[in-house]
């Protein structure tokens, strides 16, 4: 469970692939979402992937744990 939740609440997790992810990171932040994970980038023989995780709550305290990605 992610700390920023209450134990009580239902956490969801969604994943997006973005044209962006540090930049879609820095607005999430920026608008209240906890950081859970900061971008990092994950490599192999066919590329890069720049990864973010980030922790949100919804008005009905349902959570949200979302992460975002960018290939390059």
């Amino acid at each position: 469970m992610v700390p920023a939740l209450r134990a009580s609440a239902l956490a969801h997790t969604v994943a997006f692939t973005v044209e962006d992810a540090r930049a879609i990171y820095e607005k999430a932040v920026s608008r209240g979402a906890k950081s859970i994970r900061e971008p990092w980038e994950e490599k192999d023989e066919h590329g890069t992937v720049i990864m973010a995780t980030v922790a949100t709550v919804r008005a009905d305290k349902h959570g949200n744990l979302g992460s975002v990605l960018h290939r390059r």
